[in-house]
């Protein structure tokens, strides 16, 4: 395109850098808007290309600082995965799909808190911004390979180091260097249109236009790894055991005997059906002494410490996993939305809690409160 703008570019293309995060993408030597109009505006395409060339440019300049922040060790230590583990008395030695996590915290946004500056339109181009990266990133997790890491943060390591290859053939395909059609298809699309080439989906959204690179970069990562580390938070609360519990018992049958106490929240499960939901901890024990003990108010600072402080929604896609997970309870990553959480994205335990009337209280050996619980998963 530059050529045929330029009517030859004599070896000199300022766009031939634009398909490698290496190199320097500057298209028409950085002709200024006006000074492209008054020197090849006699044409629709020497008029009209401008803006094309500034998109591949901001593709080029946003992927770049996206290479850069993956790639740096910041961005994991950010996620304070160590002090987690010893603030849950958990462990993060059993990862899971964590290739699909990236995905999926870019199509969260702020559902289960936090705040995410201009996304809140789906027009705007900070929005189109999440969309494309979750387009590319979960082309990343269905790759079948994802590898076997002994924690969750070598698995984040290898995950965006992977990505960053990701970005690389993404820029390659969308400034026409794609080797197959199947390359082209796999262009992600931020937003429905009518367009009819995959390149044109792919640039349409506005999120390669916007101003400030390092900028509109930062927030779209500020977000994505805020929802990583609530979902840090969530493998390593349940590594310790964490269940999140609808009461059963007879003294908690209503909002008023649910109360305020930290952590409570009377929610409806389905079809009219409320109960009292909080966070208890399984401790298995032969003796049943014990077995179940409701989270103290600490931890549930300790959750808002890494993004968990707005329960309800927190909650609620807890729930929506136990309803909806199967039996696998993993990611469901085939129905991406904005501003919504995937199933089973939050995967902790759900379960009821009801006396158990089953264990005897008769014998010296049994707890004088007789207060045994018993479990069954939320279905």
């Amino acid at each position: 395109m530059e050529d045929r703008v330029q009517g030859g570019t004599s070896g000199k293309s300022g766009a031939a850098g634009c398909s490698a995060l290496g190199n320097d993408c500057n298209p028409m030597g950085g002709l200024s808007c006006d000074d492209q109009f008054d020197q090849f505006g006699t044409t629709p395409l020497g008029k009209n290309s401008y803006w094309i060339f500034q998109a591949v440019k901001g593709m080029h300049e946003k992927f770049r600082e996206l290479n850069r922040q993956f790639t740096e060790e910041t961005l994991i230590n950010g996620l304070r995965i160590p002090q987690m583990v010893q603030d849950f008395d958990g462990s993060e030695d059993n990862p899971s799909q964590v290739r699909g996590w990236i995905a999926a915290a870019a199509t969260i946004g702020n559902a289960v808190g936090g705040l995410v500056p201009g996304a809140h339109d789906q027009g705007s181009g900070i929005s189109a911004g999440f969309g494309i990266l979750a387009g590319i990133f979960s082309a990343l997790s269905l790759t079948g390979d994802e590898v076997d890491q002994g924690t969750i943060s070598s698995a984040l390591a290898n995950t965006f180091e992977a990505a960053t290859t990701s970005l690389e053939d993404t820029l390659r395909i969308a400034t026409g260097g794609g080797r197959s059609e199947e390359e082209y298809n796999s262009l992600p699309a931020p937003k429905w249109d009518t367009y009819e080439t995959k390149i044109a989906k792919f640039f349409n959204g506005g999120w390669f236009l916007v101003d400030d690179d390092e900028e509109a970069v930062h927030v779209t990562i500020e977000s994505i790894t805020n929802n990583i580390q609530k979902k840090v938070a969530n493998d390593v609360m349940k590594a310790a055991k964490y269940h999140l519990v609808a009461d059963k018992r007879e003294n908690v049958r209503t909002r008023e005997d649910c109360g305020f106490a930290p952590g409570r929240q009377w929610l409806e499960l389905k079809d009219g059906e409320e109960y009292c939901f909080y966070i208890m901890k399984n401790n298995p024990n032969p003796n049943r002494e014990n077995e179940w003990v409701e989270a103290a108010a600490d931890i549930y600072d300790k959750m808002a410490s890494y993004g968990l402080g707005d329960r309800e929604p927190f909650y609620r896609a807890i729930i929506d996993c136990g309803l909806h997970g199967g039996d696998n309870k993993e990611i469901d990553l085939s129905n991406l939305a904005w501003g919504q959480v995937p199933t089973c994205y939050f995967n902790l335990p759900a379960v009821f809690i009801e006396k158990d009337n089953e264990v005897g209280c008769e014998s010296p050996f049994d707890n004088a409160k007789c207060d045994y619980l018993k479990s069954t998963p939320i279905s």
